[in-house]
């Protein structure tokens, strides 16, 4: 949904199209994304907590009426920002948001304890139970420890990352509170 004062902010984390790039300045229904609803209520908070992240290094690099999102989902349990490209700098801050959007309840926001099977959801148990009240509980439990990164997938495989992610982990969960 348009909002002035967050587009005078945040410009680039309006819709655009792919092809032209034109921005949407108010609610239609040929826009590729809305930010009200293709992003996860759950996970408002941690893309707002992304687009101010963004903005300096693409203010540093002179993007910022430049770089825009093209498409913005929820995809195999995580935040999906697809965009039309910028600085490194700038698409590994974008990466640690989507890694760690699998770790949020993409309903409530909070952090999530289960991922469920066939459509992957990352869910805490209020919401899971709210949801799915009949069923047993998911056997798989996310694991997440921060240093290093270790992602636990289902098969039991697990995959280390490089970047560090407690603080920005610590500000969300503050942000939640």
């Amino acid at each position: 949904m348009y909002n002035k004062e967050l587009f005078e902010k945040y410009p680039y984390a309006f819709s655009h199209y792919a092809w032209t790039g034109e921005v949407f300045y108010e609610e239609s229904t040929n826009e590729p994304y809305s930010l009200d609803e293709d992003i996860p209520k759950g996970w408002s908070k941690l893309f707002w907590m992304c687009m101010e992240e963004i903005r300096e290094p693409l203010e540093k690099a002179g993007l910022t009426n430049t770089f825009y999102f093209t498409q913005v989902k929820e995809k195999y349990g995580e935040l999906c920002l697809y965009n039309n490209g910028a600085t490194e700098e700038v698409l590994d801050i974008i990466s640690k948001y989507e890694f760690l959007s699998g770790f949020i309840c993409d309903r409530c926001g909070k952090p999530a304890d289960y991922q469920t099977r066939g459509w992957i959801e990352n869910i805490c148990k209020k919401c899971y139970k709210a949801q799915y009240k009949d069923k047993e509980e998911p056997r798989y439990l996310i694991e997440l420890d921060l240093t290093p990164i270790k992602l636990r997938y289902m098969d039991d495989r697990f995959v280390e990352m490089k970047q560090d992610f407690t603080d920005t982990w610590e500000k969300y969960l503050e942000k939640i509170k």
